[in-house]
């Protein structure tokens, strides 16, 4: 029978008045030096690889190695991304405002308290009339007069809110006094973008600018699915555009529309 090796005479050194030393000094022990280690004997099975060992190496040799631990330094990085990523962008502040403009423009001489106090105000009408959308609203007065309202909310529509335009009139005028030029019915801010088209030929275009309009709807419509809200030609006078082969045009679309075109 072999034995596995040991440091050399433990117990006899550190223990003289032990069984072992004892037994060690009657001579029934071999010297140390004389072991053999159980994995280098020929006769001394093998030990068999485990489930978990066999798997691992065919993973491995399948290129699909198990990951190590994240380090504190990657948690940090990804962190550090997570935070520093773009936030999703909501709708344009043209589709989320909405404005009560004056019978004829003049300004307000309360506009700083108008400004205050009618978000609170409008909040309110919202609220007694059960209406369930965000009711965050911020209030700036124009040098016109006009009021706007601008939905916190970057997801909601100010057109959501047409339902209670009226109210929103009515509460309006009650605490600012207007003398002769009431406030008009809330409505949607215009939501027009005017953008440039260049280089047109003036060879397919109309000569007279009342017939722009309906000359590049249907091109417009065609080519981008774009149904275009006005058309007019970059310099309105029609003689410099004479002996010219091309020339720019405005389009008005909705802001929705801009990315497509």
């Amino acid at each position: 029978m072999r034995f596995l090796q040991r440091p050399a005479r433990p117990y006899p050194d550190k223990l003289p008045d032990s069984w072992e030393a004892n037994v060690f000094r009657d001579g029934k022990y071999p010297e140390p030096l004389s072991f053999v280690s159980g994995h280098l004997d020929p006769d001394c099975p093998q030990p068999q690889q485990t489930y978990a060992q066999t798997a691992t190496a065919v993973a491995s040799k399948k290129g699909n190695k198990r990951k190590s631990p994240p380090t504190a330094a990657q948690v940090a990085s990804v962190s550090n991304s997570v935070q520093n990523a773009p936030a999703r962008k909501g709708l344009p502040m043209g589709e989320r405002m909405f404005y009560a403009p004056r019978s004829y423009p003049s300004g307000h001489d309360q506009a700083p308290l108008i400004a205050a106090t009618f978000p609170d105000i409008a909040a309110r009408v919202l609220r007694d009339a059960n209406c369930i959308l965000p009711l965050a609203v911020t209030t700036k007065v124009q040098e016109g007069g006009s009021v706007t309202l601008l939905v916190t909310d970057t997801t909601t529509f100010a057109a959501a809110f047409a339902p209670y335009f009226d109210t929103l009139t009515t509460q309006l005028k009650r605490p600012f006094p207007v003398g002769d030029s009431p406030w008009l019915r809330f409505r949607l801010a215009p939501n027009e973008v005017q953008l440039a088209i260049q280089s047109l030929p003036m060879a397919f275009l109309p000569a007279h600018p009342e017939e722009l309009f309906s000359s590049l709807t249907n091109s417009i419509y065609n080519s981008r699915n774009i149904r275009i809200l006005a058309a007019r030609f970059h310099n309105p006078k029609i003689q410099s555009r004479a002996g010219k082969t091309a020339t720019s045009v405005i389009v008005s679309v909705r802001s929705g529309d801009v990315p497509t075109m």
